[in-house]
């Protein structure tokens, strides 16, 4: 009989080991395995860095460190400069182009700490002060150039400490797996041990909120400690918003694992004897207010008060904290606990007692509820964000890592014909696109095929094309073809219905289509568009076709480098293409391609149907690009030799004056379209690098291209912005 109790005890004792042995390998699971993810992951640490610059203070912070890094390490004759640079900077900063560069930054610093490649880091943002020159051109011209291309932040020997933590990545990966293994196994033992598995349960619940209580103290106390150290009120305003990016999520996992907690204890205890907590607080007030008679017991209770007393006087906020959401566990653990006794007929004590028989229905309904609330919750920290962060650019190149190791011509990029003639351009008449260049960039266009024409703008902002310099390539087209007597008639008609103010306005060159009359886009703002969309997005290729109507090489070359897109266009050999992947170390991520000549003019400024070849452009119905026995005709060869490497599809139904989008809504439909790229590709023996449609959110242009490329059918997803 004796031996029987020893052996009832030390199972008890064991199975109490090894339970709380399970729920502290659980509780260190979930902070090894979010500190994995957050901070060891380099692409995780560079998003939450570049999510940290929608906070004010680290904008205003980030701004004030790259205003002074230009002035002082760069141009120190730009400090007359400084209130100018810093007020461009600042509204630079948090936007799409600099979080890119930011982000990009942050991940090659974190890579190299990892792969032990150096000692010495440096956050340089590279391709900034092509950002920047572009902002100071238009408040100190002076100035601009005398921005480098690539700034500094800070330079310098990291802490060894952080550098041994972070080369530990794979130590805690491995540690993450084993305590994981632990907790299994720890709170598999306990409830085999157990003689009332329910009790084991609800303390276990109980345990594993407690301890996620604990961590949350450690967590608040650490946040005051280290925002503490700091003086500056302004630093420390944007420490906190850097903290936030990185370690807000890990409180919210431990609330959600303390909320789970009570949720499991309080569905095991429904189907147990009625708990009150009269008596625990009663006893907990008792231990506080009673002195202990031993004096060791004394002395220990003397420490707790002091310590807790210092924590009152040295941050109050963080105990109010802790306070409140160990009052609203309590209150999440009763709430259950009622509720499911509504439905739950608790066991009668000699039941409870008895051993380890339950109730199936009282079983079903309180797992399944403690299930759902679980599910629940963990469904609205994983929507709300999680432990991942959303990243400012996909990875890979142009958004997938398969495609780095294929060359140019390998590559299909989703494309737009007209690409500047957009209805959401203001007096834009007879549009091809639902929106401009800007929103195709976002949205996935990697192909952009424009004209470029000399225009006029009267003083009314309407832009007419110029045709009255003799020295005019358009205007020679038009003067061999219909003679200079007839030009000028039609000039002169023309005149005097828009104004002869507008044709005597300043000349520059614009992106339109056929006649700038009917609408006109400044060429150098969309340059400026292009480039910031590579700013911000160091991993994309794009190609742009430019039909240049009368706008000469060194002219469209000029607006290239003041737009400061020159800083990323491709300027390596066309005859044998790079893979992309290859372009993209380079920095030559913009491919220019020029249908007329002149050429070889400006070095990077090459032939169009040189290096590609093209399908015809002109078709009037849909069934000549949807028909299987018209599409032979529809792929035949137009423009470009039969050994040129790069292939372009022009895919859509030319209605002029005013195209249709219900036309687009056919041929752009994803079986139609995948059906001629890959007849057209068939029989031109080539893999389809241009597909250029209208109208380029109707349809699956997006999802073709994918399936082209091997990476995936995208149907089904979400509508691009």
């Amino acid at each position: 009989m004796a031996a029987s109790a020893a052996g009832g005890r030390a199972r008890r004792w064991i199975g109490a080991a090894l339970g709380t042995v399970g729920v502290i390998a659980l509780l260190a699971t979930l902070v090894a395995g979010y500190v994995e993810r957050a901070v060891f992951d380099s692409d995780q640490f560079a998003d939450r860095a570049a999510a940290a610059l929608t906070d004010d203070a680290v904008k205003q912070e980030i701004a004030l460190r790259v205003t002074d890094d230009v002035v002082i390490s760069a141009q120190r004759d730009l400090v007359a400069l400084r209130p100018v640079i810093q007020s461009a900077t600042e509204a630079l900063v948090g936007g799409a182009p600099f979080r890119g560069l930011f982000r990009a930054s942050v991940a090659d610093i974190h890579r190299s700490l990892f792969d032990r490649e150096a000692n010495t880091v440096t956050l340089t943002l590279a391709n900034l002060g092509v950002i920047l020159r572009t902002a100071l051109e238009r408040l100190a011209p002076g100035g601009a150039e005398s921005v480098p291309v690539d700034v500094e932040i800070a330079e310098g020997d990291p802490p060894s400490a952080l550098t041994a933590v972070v080369r530990a990545a794979e130590d805690v990966h491995d540690l993450a797996l084993w305590l994981a293994a632990v907790a299994l196994l720890g709170c598999a033992g306990a409830l085999v041990l157990s003689r009332d598995r329910r009790e084991s349960l609800r303390r276990g619940g109980i345990g594993v909120a407690v301890g996620a209580l604990l961590l949350l103290v450690v967590y608040w106390v650490a946040h005051a400690r280290v925002l503490g150290r700091v003086s500056d009120p302004d630093l420390r305003a944007a420490l906190d918003g850097v903290w936030d990016a990185y370690l807000l999520d890990l409180r919210n996992l431990l609330l959600l694992t303390a909320g789970c907690g009570a949720v499991v204890a309080a569905a095991a205890a429904s189907v147990l004897r009625p708990l009150s907590l009269g008596g625990p607080l009663r006893r907990a007030w008792e231990l506080v207010a009673t002195t202990p008679r031993e004096p060791r017991a004394r002395a220990v209770r003397a420490l707790a008060l002091i310590a807790a007393g210092a924590l009152v006087v040295a941050d109050p906020l963080a105990v109010l904290r802790i306070a409140g959401v160990t009052v609203g566990i309590v209150l999440i653990y009763v709430g259950v606990q009622d509720l499911l006794r509504l439905v739950v007929r608790p066991a009668a004590p000699g039941v409870a007692a008895a051993g380890r028989r339950l109730l199936p229905r009282n079983a079903l309904i309180a797992g399944a509820a403690a299930a759902l609330a679980i599910v629940a919750a963990g469904s609205a920290f994983v929507a709300s964000g999680g432990i991942a962060q959303d990243a400012v650019e996909p990875a890979g190149c142009n958004g997938h890592r398969e495609l780095c190791d294929r060359t140019l011509p390998e590559v299909t990029f989703p494309a737009t014909h007209n690409s500047f003639s957009a209805a959401d351009n203001p007096g834009w008449l007879f549009a091809q696109h639902e929106s401009g260049i800007a929103a195709q960039l976002r949205g996935g266009v990697r192909g952009l095929l424009i004209d470029t024409y000399w225009g006029r703008r009267g003083p009314d902002g309407r832009v007419v094309t110029d045709l009255y310099d003799d020295g005019n390539l358009q205007r020679r087209e038009l003067v061999e073809e219909f003679g200079a007597q007839t030009v000028d008639a039609a000039l002169a008609v023309r005149d005097s219905v828009s104004g002869r103010e507008a044709a005597d306005g300043p000349r520059d060159i614009y992106l339109c289509h056929g006649f700038c009359e009917v609408g006109a886009r400044l060429l150098r703002t969309e340059l400026e568009a292009i480039r910031d969309f590579l700013a911000a997005n160091p991993h994309q290729v794009l190609v742009i076709v430019n039909q240049n109507e009368g706008v000469g090489p060194r002219e469209f070359a000029r607006e290239v480098e003041r737009s400061g897109l020159i800083d990323f266009v491709y300027r390596g050999p066309v005859d044998e293409w790079p893979t992309l992947g290859e372009m993209i170390e380079s920095g030559g991520r913009a491919v220019m391609l020029a249908e007329k000549p002149p050429f070889d003019v400006v070095p990077w400024y090459h032939e169009a149907y040189a290096h590609a070849q093209e399908t015809p452009y002109h078709f009037t119905r849909t069934e000549q690009l949807t028909d299987p026995e018209l599409l032979p005709a529809s792929c035949e060869r137009n423009r470009g030799s039969d050994d040129a490497a790069a292939f372009l599809v022009n895919h859509w139904i030319d209605t002029s004056p005013a195209p249709r989008p219900s036309n687009a809504a056919v041929v752009n439909a994803y079986g139609p379209l995948l059906r001629r790229a890959r007849e057209c590709g068939e029989l031109r023996d080539r893999h389809v690098t241009l597909l250029a449609v209208d109208f380029w959110r109707t349809g699956d242009l997006f999802e073709v291209a994918d399936t082209l490329n091997g990476v995936g059918d995208r149907r089904g997803t979400a509508a691009r912005p």
